[in-house]
Protein backbone atom coordinates (compact mmCIF):
# COMPACT_ATOMS: atom_id res chain seq x y z
CA UNK A 1 0.00 0.00 0.00
CA UNK A 2 1.78 3.29 -1.05
CA UNK A 3 -0.46 6.66 -0.60
CA UNK A 4 -3.24 4.71 0.15
CA UNK A 5 -3.60 2.65 -3.21
CA UNK A 6 -2.48 -0.83 -4.00
CA UNK A 7 0.65 -1.52 -5.77
CA UNK A 8 0.79 -4.91 -6.36
CA UNK A 9 4.17 -4.89 -4.84
CA UNK A 10 5.33 -7.77 -1.93
CA UNK A 11 6.01 -5.93 1.90
CA UNK A 12 8.75 -8.05 2.68
CA UNK A 13 10.72 -11.02 1.33
CA UNK A 14 8.61 -13.74 -0.41
CA UNK A 15 7.57 -16.64 2.06
CA UNK A 16 8.90 -20.62 1.49
CA UNK A 17 8.58 -23.40 2.52
CA UNK A 18 7.90 -23.75 6.77
CA UNK A 19 8.32 -20.27 6.72
CA UNK A 20 4.98 -20.16 4.87
CA UNK A 21 3.02 -22.59 7.11
CA UNK A 22 4.81 -20.52 10.27
CA UNK A 23 3.31 -16.93 9.39
CA UNK A 24 -0.16 -18.52 8.20
CA UNK A 25 -0.60 -19.66 11.83
CA UNK A 26 0.51 -15.66 13.12
CA UNK A 27 -1.90 -14.53 10.59
CA UNK A 28 -4.60 -17.27 11.52
CA UNK A 29 -3.97 -16.04 15.58
CA UNK A 30 -3.74 -12.52 15.35
CA UNK A 31 -7.11 -12.49 12.94
CA UNK A 32 -8.68 -15.13 14.99
CA UNK A 33 -9.13 -17.31 12.24
CA UNK A 34 -10.06 -21.10 12.69
CA UNK A 35 -7.50 -22.90 10.54
CA UNK A 36 -9.47 -26.36 10.70
CA UNK A 37 -11.98 -24.46 8.70
CA UNK A 38 -10.08 -23.16 6.13
CA UNK A 39 -8.56 -24.37 3.09
CA UNK A 40 -5.80 -23.64 0.83
CA UNK A 41 -4.12 -24.96 -2.17
CA UNK A 42 -0.82 -25.21 -3.67
CA UNK A 43 0.90 -27.09 -6.94
CA UNK A 44 4.63 -27.08 -5.36
CA UNK A 45 6.19 -29.04 -3.04
CA UNK A 46 7.69 -26.85 -0.48
CA UNK A 47 4.14 -25.66 0.15
CA UNK A 48 3.64 -29.28 2.19
CA UNK A 49 3.91 -27.30 5.45
CA UNK A 50 1.54 -24.82 4.39
CA UNK A 51 -1.47 -27.13 3.38
CA UNK A 52 -0.87 -28.96 6.55
CA UNK A 53 -2.08 -26.01 8.92
CA UNK A 54 -5.10 -26.46 7.28
CA UNK A 55 -7.93 -28.88 7.30
CA UNK A 56 -9.55 -28.72 3.72
CA UNK A 57 -6.39 -29.09 1.27
CA UNK A 58 -5.93 -29.40 -2.51
CA UNK A 59 -3.17 -30.04 -4.97
CA UNK A 60 -3.38 -28.81 -8.30
CA UNK A 61 -1.24 -30.40 -10.81
CA UNK A 62 1.14 -31.74 -8.95
CA UNK A 63 4.14 -33.45 -9.21
CA UNK A 64 5.38 -37.25 -8.65
CA UNK A 65 6.02 -36.17 -4.70
CA UNK A 66 3.08 -33.90 -3.76
CA UNK A 67 1.10 -36.48 -5.18
CA UNK A 68 2.09 -38.83 -3.03
CA UNK A 69 1.91 -36.96 -0.03
CA UNK A 70 -1.72 -36.00 -0.99
CA UNK A 71 -2.58 -39.35 -1.57
CA UNK A 72 -1.36 -40.22 2.12
CA UNK A 73 -3.09 -36.93 3.43
CA UNK A 74 -6.02 -37.67 2.11
CA UNK A 75 -6.18 -33.70 0.21
CA UNK A 76 -7.98 -33.33 -2.71
CA UNK A 77 -6.14 -33.86 -6.34
CA UNK A 78 -7.22 -31.61 -9.17
CA UNK A 79 -5.40 -31.67 -12.64
CA UNK A 80 -6.44 -29.58 -15.47
CA UNK A 81 -4.96 -29.48 -18.90
CA UNK A 82 -4.18 -26.42 -21.13
CA UNK A 83 -6.70 -25.04 -23.47
CA UNK A 84 -5.03 -26.24 -27.03
CA UNK A 85 -4.76 -23.71 -29.65
CA UNK A 86 -7.16 -23.66 -32.61
CA UNK A 87 -6.28 -25.82 -35.31
CA UNK A 88 -6.54 -24.76 -38.70
CA UNK A 89 -9.45 -26.77 -39.64
CA UNK A 90 -11.19 -25.19 -36.20
CA UNK A 91 -10.25 -21.65 -37.79
CA UNK A 92 -11.41 -22.77 -41.24
CA UNK A 93 -14.97 -23.54 -39.78
CA UNK A 94 -15.78 -20.56 -38.26
CA UNK A 95 -14.29 -18.89 -41.37
CA UNK A 96 -17.05 -20.93 -43.20
CA UNK A 97 -19.80 -20.33 -40.45
CA UNK A 98 -19.40 -16.57 -40.93
CA UNK A 99 -19.65 -16.89 -44.52
CA UNK A 100 -22.85 -18.71 -44.19
CA UNK A 101 -23.86 -15.77 -42.14
CA UNK A 102 -22.90 -13.07 -45.04
CA UNK A 103 -24.65 -15.65 -47.49
CA UNK A 104 -27.93 -16.17 -45.87
CA UNK A 105 -28.04 -12.44 -44.52
CA UNK A 106 -27.63 -11.41 -48.46
CA UNK A 107 -30.55 -13.76 -49.93
CA UNK A 108 -33.14 -13.09 -46.76
CA UNK A 109 -32.23 -9.33 -47.35
CA UNK A 110 -33.47 -9.22 -50.94
CA UNK A 111 -36.32 -10.94 -49.93
CA UNK A 112 -37.02 -8.65 -47.52
CA UNK A 113 -36.62 -5.96 -49.83
CA UNK A 114 -38.72 -7.18 -52.81
CA UNK A 115 -41.85 -8.95 -50.64
CA UNK A 116 -41.72 -5.93 -47.83
CA UNK A 117 -42.23 -8.59 -44.99
CA UNK A 118 -38.95 -7.77 -43.09
CA UNK A 119 -39.41 -9.13 -39.86
CA UNK A 120 -40.06 -12.44 -41.46
CA UNK A 121 -37.17 -13.01 -44.02
CA UNK A 122 -35.03 -11.43 -40.56
CA UNK A 123 -36.43 -14.29 -38.23
CA UNK A 124 -35.51 -16.57 -41.27
CA UNK A 125 -32.20 -15.37 -41.54
CA UNK A 126 -31.75 -15.70 -37.67
CA UNK A 127 -32.56 -19.08 -37.72
CA UNK A 128 -31.33 -20.49 -40.88
CA UNK A 129 -27.72 -18.98 -40.62
CA UNK A 130 -27.72 -20.34 -36.83
CA UNK A 131 -28.61 -23.71 -37.85
CA UNK A 132 -25.94 -23.65 -40.72
CA UNK A 133 -23.01 -21.99 -38.41
CA UNK A 134 -23.61 -24.45 -35.24
CA UNK A 135 -23.88 -27.45 -38.41
CA UNK A 136 -20.23 -25.85 -40.20
CA UNK A 137 -18.76 -25.27 -37.08
CA UNK A 138 -19.57 -29.41 -35.44
CA UNK A 139 -21.17 -28.01 -32.62
CA UNK A 140 -24.34 -30.06 -31.35
CA UNK A 141 -27.46 -28.89 -29.26
CA UNK A 142 -28.41 -31.38 -26.63
CA UNK A 143 -31.76 -29.88 -24.98
CA UNK A 144 -33.56 -30.85 -22.38
CA UNK A 145 -37.45 -29.55 -21.66
CA UNK A 146 -37.44 -28.03 -25.63
CA UNK A 147 -41.47 -28.11 -24.74
CA UNK A 148 -41.32 -25.05 -22.66
CA UNK A 149 -40.12 -22.58 -25.17
CA UNK A 150 -43.21 -23.10 -26.73
CA UNK A 151 -45.40 -23.83 -23.67
CA UNK A 152 -46.47 -20.41 -23.50
CA UNK A 153 -45.56 -17.42 -26.06
CA UNK A 154 -45.14 -14.41 -25.17
CA UNK A 155 -42.84 -15.21 -22.49
CA UNK A 156 -39.31 -13.79 -21.00
CA UNK A 157 -36.45 -16.24 -21.96
CA UNK A 158 -33.97 -15.69 -19.46
CA UNK A 159 -30.73 -17.46 -20.14
CA UNK A 160 -27.15 -16.92 -18.05
CA UNK A 161 -24.78 -15.94 -20.34
CA UNK A 162 -21.12 -16.84 -21.43
CA UNK A 163 -20.13 -16.50 -24.81
CA UNK A 164 -21.30 -14.86 -28.20
CA UNK A 165 -22.25 -19.00 -28.95
CA UNK A 166 -25.44 -18.16 -26.67
CA UNK A 167 -27.00 -16.47 -29.26
CA UNK A 168 -26.80 -18.79 -32.13
CA UNK A 169 -27.62 -21.75 -30.04
CA UNK A 170 -31.15 -19.53 -28.77
CA UNK A 171 -32.00 -18.28 -32.32
CA UNK A 172 -31.37 -21.75 -33.54
CA UNK A 173 -34.07 -23.10 -30.56
CA UNK A 174 -36.46 -20.45 -30.40
CA UNK A 175 -36.43 -19.87 -34.40
CA UNK A 176 -39.45 -17.15 -34.54
CA UNK A 177 -41.61 -14.65 -32.78
CA UNK A 178 -38.71 -13.33 -30.44
CA UNK A 179 -36.84 -10.27 -29.83
CA UNK A 180 -34.36 -8.72 -27.25
CA UNK A 181 -32.38 -6.77 -25.24
CA UNK A 182 -28.57 -5.73 -25.91
CA UNK A 183 -25.59 -3.59 -25.71
CA UNK A 184 -25.73 -0.56 -27.99
CA UNK A 185 -22.21 -1.38 -29.33
CA UNK A 186 -23.97 -4.26 -31.03
CA UNK A 187 -25.92 -2.17 -33.20
CA UNK A 188 -22.82 -1.25 -35.14
CA UNK A 189 -21.78 -4.38 -35.87
CA UNK A 190 -21.68 -5.16 -39.61
CA UNK A 191 -24.58 -7.45 -40.72
CA UNK A 192 -25.73 -8.64 -37.16
CA UNK A 193 -26.75 -5.08 -36.40
CA UNK A 194 -28.44 -4.54 -38.88
CA UNK A 195 -30.38 -8.21 -38.63
CA UNK A 196 -31.28 -7.51 -34.43
CA UNK A 197 -32.68 -4.28 -35.82
CA UNK A 198 -35.00 -6.39 -37.86
CA UNK A 199 -36.21 -8.55 -35.61
CA UNK A 200 -36.99 -5.43 -33.22
CA UNK A 201 -34.02 -5.71 -30.34
CA UNK A 202 -33.73 -2.99 -27.95
CA UNK A 203 -30.02 -1.56 -27.74
CA UNK A 204 -28.91 -0.14 -24.34
CA UNK A 205 -26.19 2.07 -22.87
CA UNK A 206 -25.49 0.10 -20.27
CA UNK A 207 -23.33 2.64 -17.97
CA UNK A 208 -26.35 4.87 -18.61
CA UNK A 209 -29.22 3.86 -16.57
CA UNK A 210 -31.83 6.15 -17.60
CA UNK A 211 -31.49 5.71 -20.79
CA UNK A 212 -31.38 1.92 -20.85
CA UNK A 213 -34.82 2.02 -18.46
CA UNK A 214 -36.17 4.24 -21.36
CA UNK A 215 -35.22 1.66 -23.88
CA UNK A 216 -36.97 -1.22 -22.18
CA UNK A 217 -40.11 0.46 -22.35
CA UNK A 218 -41.19 -0.47 -25.98
CA UNK A 219 -40.13 -3.81 -24.90
CA UNK A 220 -43.10 -4.31 -22.54
CA UNK A 221 -44.85 -3.49 -25.67
CA UNK A 222 -43.77 -5.75 -27.85
CA UNK A 223 -44.48 -8.47 -25.46
CA UNK A 224 -48.30 -7.22 -25.38
CA UNK A 225 -48.13 -7.41 -29.13
CA UNK A 226 -47.44 -10.99 -28.93
CA UNK A 227 -43.18 -11.36 -29.27
CA UNK A 228 -40.83 -13.14 -26.69
CA UNK A 229 -38.38 -11.37 -25.44
CA UNK A 230 -34.51 -13.00 -24.61
CA UNK A 231 -32.35 -11.55 -21.66
CA UNK A 232 -29.31 -12.36 -20.23
CA UNK A 233 -30.28 -11.38 -16.29
CA UNK A 234 -26.46 -10.77 -15.64
CA UNK A 235 -26.38 -8.18 -18.08
CA UNK A 236 -23.20 -9.53 -19.80
CA UNK A 237 -21.14 -12.64 -20.47
CA UNK A 238 -20.10 -14.00 -16.96
CA UNK A 239 -15.60 -14.33 -16.80
CA UNK A 240 -16.51 -18.22 -15.23
CA UNK A 241 -19.36 -20.53 -15.59
CA UNK A 242 -19.99 -19.15 -12.18
CA UNK A 243 -23.17 -17.50 -12.39
CA UNK A 244 -23.17 -13.09 -12.25
CA UNK A 245 -25.60 -11.29 -9.72
CA UNK A 246 -29.48 -11.25 -11.51
CA UNK A 247 -30.52 -7.65 -12.02
CA UNK A 248 -33.85 -6.61 -11.78
CA UNK A 249 -34.79 -5.33 -15.19
CA UNK A 250 -36.15 -8.56 -17.47
CA UNK A 251 -38.32 -9.49 -13.85
CA UNK A 252 -39.56 -6.19 -14.24
CA UNK A 253 -40.41 -6.27 -17.44
CA UNK A 254 -42.41 -10.18 -17.20
CA UNK A 255 -44.39 -8.49 -14.34
CA UNK A 256 -45.11 -5.04 -16.18
CA UNK A 257 -46.37 -7.02 -19.10
CA UNK A 258 -48.15 -10.14 -17.39
CA UNK A 259 -45.67 -12.84 -19.00
CA UNK A 260 -44.39 -15.82 -17.99
CA UNK A 261 -40.46 -16.01 -17.22
CA UNK A 262 -38.82 -19.56 -18.71
CA UNK A 263 -35.24 -20.17 -17.64
CA UNK A 264 -32.90 -21.75 -20.43
CA UNK A 265 -29.93 -22.85 -18.54
CA UNK A 266 -26.83 -23.19 -20.39
CA UNK A 267 -24.10 -25.32 -19.20
CA UNK A 268 -20.93 -25.29 -21.20
CA UNK A 269 -21.01 -23.10 -24.07
CA UNK A 270 -17.36 -21.49 -22.90
CA UNK A 271 -15.90 -24.88 -23.88
CA UNK A 272 -17.07 -24.23 -27.91
CA UNK A 273 -16.52 -20.57 -27.54
CA UNK A 274 -14.62 -18.77 -24.70
CA UNK A 275 -15.27 -15.35 -23.61
CA UNK A 276 -14.44 -12.57 -26.31
CA UNK A 277 -13.05 -15.63 -28.84
CA UNK A 278 -15.32 -15.74 -31.93
CA UNK A 279 -14.08 -19.43 -32.85
CA UNK A 280 -16.17 -22.08 -32.89
CA UNK A 281 -14.45 -25.18 -31.33
CA UNK A 282 -16.71 -28.21 -32.15
CA UNK A 283 -18.48 -30.11 -29.15
CA UNK A 284 -21.59 -30.37 -27.63
CA UNK A 285 -23.90 -26.93 -25.68
CA UNK A 286 -26.12 -28.53 -23.42
CA UNK A 287 -29.34 -26.77 -22.73
CA UNK A 288 -31.95 -27.61 -19.92
CA UNK A 289 -35.19 -25.51 -20.39
CA UNK A 290 -37.14 -25.13 -16.78
CA UNK A 291 -40.97 -24.82 -16.58
CA UNK A 292 -42.06 -21.75 -16.77
CA UNK A 293 -42.37 -19.15 -13.55
CA UNK A 294 -46.24 -17.40 -13.19
CA UNK A 295 -45.40 -13.86 -12.51
CA UNK A 296 -48.84 -12.67 -12.60
CA UNK A 297 -49.14 -12.88 -8.60
CA UNK A 298 -45.83 -11.29 -7.82
CA UNK A 299 -45.12 -8.10 -6.03
CA UNK A 300 -42.72 -5.45 -6.67
CA UNK A 301 -41.82 -5.18 -2.89
CA UNK A 302 -40.92 -9.01 -3.38
CA UNK A 303 -39.04 -8.32 -6.25
CA UNK A 304 -35.67 -9.61 -5.05
CA UNK A 305 -36.66 -12.72 -3.08
CA UNK A 306 -38.35 -13.70 -7.01
CA UNK A 307 -34.68 -12.87 -8.19
CA UNK A 308 -33.25 -14.81 -5.77
CA UNK A 309 -35.31 -17.77 -6.12
CA UNK A 310 -34.53 -18.03 -9.87
CA UNK A 311 -31.22 -17.52 -10.03
CA UNK A 312 -31.27 -20.66 -6.84
CA UNK A 313 -32.71 -22.36 -9.54
CA UNK A 314 -30.23 -21.63 -12.59
CA UNK A 315 -27.35 -22.27 -9.98
CA UNK A 316 -28.95 -25.83 -8.93
CA UNK A 317 -29.26 -27.04 -12.44
CA UNK A 318 -25.84 -26.02 -12.90
CA UNK A 319 -24.45 -27.82 -10.09
CA UNK A 320 -26.83 -30.68 -10.22
CA UNK A 321 -27.36 -31.46 -14.26
CA UNK A 322 -30.51 -33.36 -15.21
CA UNK A 323 -29.66 -36.91 -16.23
CA UNK A 324 -31.48 -37.66 -19.51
Amino acid sequence: MANGRLTGGIDGAPLWGGSKADAVRDFAKTHKIVLSHSYAYTNGNEDIAFLKTVRQAAVVNPKRALSEVAHSESWRELHFSRRRKASVATRARSLGAYCALVLTSLGGAVYGVTTGKKRMAAEWISATSSDAMLAITGVHIDVQGENHLWEHRPSVFLFNHQSYIDGYVLLSLLRHGVTGITKKEVAKTPILGSLLRALDFAFIDRNDTHSAIEAMEPVIDKLREGLSIVIAPEGTRSLTPKLGRFKKGAFHIAMQAGVPIVPVVIRNDYEMMMRNSLLFRPGTVQVCVLPPFDVTKWNVKDINCHIAEVQEIFQRTLDDWPEV
